[in-house]
């Protein structure tokens, strides 16, 4: 019985070292078509990626320069703001700076 227990324990071991190889073998093989597609990719294909990739080097550009003009905008808006309120109140202090406007 244990002799018996003993060669189904190696044919199982003998079964699993055969299906992993073949796994494995399969993976390879898989993996090396994979390879082989993405070396052949199409003219079509890699001009559109050389244009995704400029895209997306405009769009980084553009965004920085978008900040920069919401920075410059927020200074302008707050001088302006701070300008008015002078006018403002020199219209209510002083009646003549209406007239020296002119």
């Amino acid at each position: 019985m244990m002799v018996r227990l003993a060669q189904l324990a190696r044919d199982y071991e003998h079964a699993l070292d055969i299906k992993m190889s073949r796994q494995a073998k399969r993976m390879l093989r898989e993996n090396v078509a994979a390879v082989d597609q993405l070396t052949t990719l199409s003219d079509s294909t890699a001009h559109l990626l050389r244009d995704n990739d400029r895209a997306r080097a405009n769009e980084a550009q553009l965004r920085v320069r978008l900040s920069m003009m919401e920075s410059l905008e927020h200074h302008w808006a707050k001088k302006l703001r701070c300008n008015a309120r002078v006018a403002k109140n020199a219209r209510l202090y002083c009646p003549e700076f209406d007239k020296r406007q002119v």
